[in-house]
C-alpha cells in the first residue's frame, strides 16, 4: 500500500492501541494494536520520514507505549538525532529518557547538546544526561562545563561533574 498523506494519529487513551487516518489510493483508517506491525510501521515510517511536524509528534507519541520494541527504539534515537523541528526531537527526547540507558541512547542524548541545537533542546538532554551521568559521561559534562556558550549548561554540567568525582 501506497501512503500518500498521514491527516490524523489518535492513540487510544489508557491502552496500546491507536487510530490512524490515512490516504492512500483512496482515504482509510487503520486502528488496531501496536503490537500490530503494520501499525508500528505506518507510525515508525512516519517519525523518520513525514513531512507535516505534527503528525510525526503524534506518532512519537502514540509509539511511547512500546519504546522497547527494536524499530521503535531506532526511530526515537533517529528522531532525537536528526528531526528537523526542534519541538518534535523534545518529545522525542522525552521518551528516550524513559529508555534503558545503553551507549547508543547516550550517543542520542549527547548529540542533542551540540552547540548548534535549540537551547530549549540542549538544556532537556543536559538534564537527560545528567540524571543518567555515570564515570563515561564524565569527558562530555567536563568539555561542557569548560567550553559550552551557555552559561547555565556550563554551570549545570559543572555541578554534575563534581558530583561525580
Amino acid at each position: 500500500m501506497r501512503i500518500n498523506a498521514i491527516t490524523q494519529v489518535v492513540p487510544i487513551a489508557d491502552s496500546s492501541q491507536v487510530r490512524i487516518t490515512i490516504d492512500a489510493e483512496r482515504r482509510m483508517t487503520l486502528e488496531g494494536s501496536l503490537d500490530d506491525e503494520r501499525i508500528r510501521n505506518v507510525l515508525v515510517d512516519a517519525v523518520k520520514s513525514y513531512s507535516n511536524a505534527g503528525i510525526r509528534r503524534d506518532s512519537l507519541d502514540a509509539l511511547r507505549a512500546v519504546g522497547n520494541h527494536p524499530s521503535v527504539r531506532d526511530a526515537l534515537l533517529y528522531a532525537v538525532q536528526q528531526d528537523p523541528n526542534p519541538g518534535v526531537r523534545l518529545e522525542a527526547l522525552k521518551s528516550v529518557s524513559k529508555m534503558e540507558w545503553t551507549p547508543h541512547v547516550q550517543d542520542a542524548v549527547v548529540h542533542a547538546l551540540e552547540p548548534g541545537n535549540n537551547p530549549g533542546l540542549r538544556v532537556a538532554a543536559l538534564d537527560v544526561l545528567v540524571n543518567h551521568a555515570d564515570a563515561s559521561s564524565l569527558p562530555v559534562l567536563e568539555h561542557l562545563a569548560a567550553n559550552d556558550s551557555n552559561s547555565y549548561v556550563r554551570m549545570k554540567s559543572l555541578s554534575a561533574v563534581r558530583k561525580l568525582e
